[in-house]
């Protein structure tokens, strides 16, 4: 009898099929895969000069404000410099009127000899006398040399070398009475002395 001969593949081994060719629609589609994944990052990717046109953006966002705000606080810097130059001069015009107003009562009196240890107050008197004025002591709030004080071989020299006397009046009405009397110190033996009224610094500069 005869025998069939079986042909068996051992167990473990597999015949292997043959190779799949890839079509040509396989390969297109990769390639457009491919391609888009490129357009893809492409448009993600940022250039260096993006990046500066970003940060410029960013500062000039930044800077456009603050140099507004800037030019408002020049502004009213300025205002405020204006107001307070005109707040100063009205200051110093009322200082200026003050000052006056207190001196109102004084006058100074030029050319009398001065020497040490004198009372200018009995100095006042007597000219007042020379003059043909009744004053006393009660009339003359305060008396006294202006300036600094000339050495004592000046003033035995020179009778010019002498300190003015400020004198201020208790009353308005006795100032007035002496400067109103004060041409007749021509006629005296004082010599060369004369009364001006008494003047601020700041209106004598503008006197002299």
């Amino acid at each position: 009898m005869d025998q069939d001969i079986v042909t068996s593949t051992p167990v473990g081994l597999r015949a292997e099929k043959p190779n799949k060719r890839p079509h040509l629609s396989d390969s297109l589609d990769m390639s457009q895969s491919i391609e888009q994944k490129v357009d893809i990052i492409q448009s993600n990717m940022v250039t260096k000069q993006d990046l500066k046109d970003i940060v410029q953006d960013l500062i000039s966002a930044m800077v456009q404000p603050l140099t507004e705000k800037l030019h408002q606080l020049e502004a009213e810097n300025t205002l405020l410099k204006d107001r307070m130059t005109q707040i100063e001069e009205n200051n110093q015009l009322a200082l200026n009127e003050l000052e006056q107003y207190s001196r109102r009562n004084c006058v100074r009196i030029h050319g009398l000899h001065e020497a040490e240890n004198e009372d200018t107050d009995k100095i006042v008197l007597g000219v007042a006398k020379e003059m043909g004025i009744t004053l006393d002591i009660k009339s003359i709030e305060r008396s006294h040399r202006i300036g600094p004080k000339p050495l004592a071989s000046k003033v035995a020299a020179k009778e010019k070398s002498s300190r003015s006397i400020i004198v201020r009046f208790v009353s308005y009405r006795d100032r007035l009475l002496f400067i109103q009397n004060r041409k007749k110190l021509k006629a005296t033996k004082l010599g060369k002395v004369f009364i001006n009224d008494r003047m601020p610094d700041w209106q004598q500069r503008l006197v002299y």
